[in-house]
């Protein structure tokens, strides 16, 4: 069984998070970069929200919870689900 993360960064915690499997279609937009290199679907995704800033956060990662990208943060969880969604459709029923 997959265990949950628990921070992906210092200083935060992980809200919510997600598996990605084959009930999600990942929407192919190329917008997503880590490093130089374009990221693809990921297999994991994971909320966390900042202790500091008390703003949400959504990174992409990969089989072992390493954070691999992570887009612009929100103030709400609600903003940051719909992030979520725009990328990988039904992931918001995980």
């Amino acid at each position: 069984m997959d265990k949950p993360p628990i921070s992906l960064f210092i200083p935060s915690y992980v809200v919510e998070y997600a598996i990605v499997d084959s009930t999600v279609k990942y929407m192919n937009k190329k917008n997503l970069w880590a490093g130089d290199e374009w990221l693809g679907a990921v297999p994991k995704l994971a909320i966390s929200k900042d202790i500091e800033t008390s703003e949400f956060r959504l990174s992409h990662c990969n089989e072992e919870w390493e954070d691999l990208c992570a887009v612009q943060s929100a103030t709400t969880i609600e903003e940051i689900k719909e992030i979520a969604e725009k990328h990988y459709q039904g992931i918001n029923k995980k």
